[in-house]
């Protein structure tokens, strides 16, 4: 299990900054099984609450980072 909660760590390490400067918290990170599948999971917060439109600037920000890392195994 300390492979994947590193993974974690990685993708963390990967996007934080990024997050950080589109003015959104970065709370944790999490790469979980459940059932057959495997979940990255990035949980975010700002002053006065996450919107879905949040989510989605977060996603459109990070995924090319995360791709070309390819921190998963």
């Amino acid at each position: 299990m300390a492979g994947k909660n590193n993974t974690a760590e990685r993708v963390r390490t990967i996007v934080e900054s990024k997050i950080d400067s589109l003015g959104i918290e970065l709370v944790e990170t999490e790469y979980v099984k459940e059932g057959a599948k495997w979940f990255l999971r990035l949980y975010i917060d700002k002053p006065g609450g996450v919107t879905i439109d949040d989510c989605q600037l977060v996603h459109e920000n990070v995924i090319d980072l995360i791709d070309a890392a390819d921190p998963i195994a």
